[in-house]
């Protein structure tokens, strides 16, 4: 199973964070591909996708964070990802996904409490 919940940021930029939660596999991607879509087509200035809630991704959630990163910047948008984990960002860095993709390192102000409403 996988959740997705779409927040906006504090910073009163309008910037949107996309948090999946649960497992990014073959059978749950669709629902985080819809919530990445319909914001991207809003352009916000800046996406962030938080993986921090994810219990387990398979190749295909690497593969469409990658898509959406293609679909954001030809619609003007900033896409950053928060792997949420040094398994994961670590799994980013070994496989190049990083240099695709922009990845947060894993501290910073805006995932501090209260960041997104």
């Amino acid at each position: 199973m996988l959740t997705v919940h779409v927040s906006q940021m504090r910073n009163g930029d309008g910037d949107i964070v996309v948090a999946a939660i649960g497992n990014l596999i073959n059978r749950t991607a669709d629902n985080l591909w819809r919530s990445l879509h319909t914001v991207i087509e809003q352009r916000p200035v800046r996406l962030l996708v938080d993986l921090g809630g994810l219990d387990a991704m398979s190749s295909v959630g690497e593969r469409l964070l990658i898509e959406a990163a293609r679909m954001a910047r030809s619609h003007g948008v900033a896409l950053a990802i928060y792997p949420g984990t040094e398994t994961l960002r670590r799994r980013f860095a070994e496989n190049g996904f990083d240099r695709l993709v922009p990845v947060l390192p894993l501290q910073g102000d805006w995932c501090s409490p209260g960041a997104a409403e």
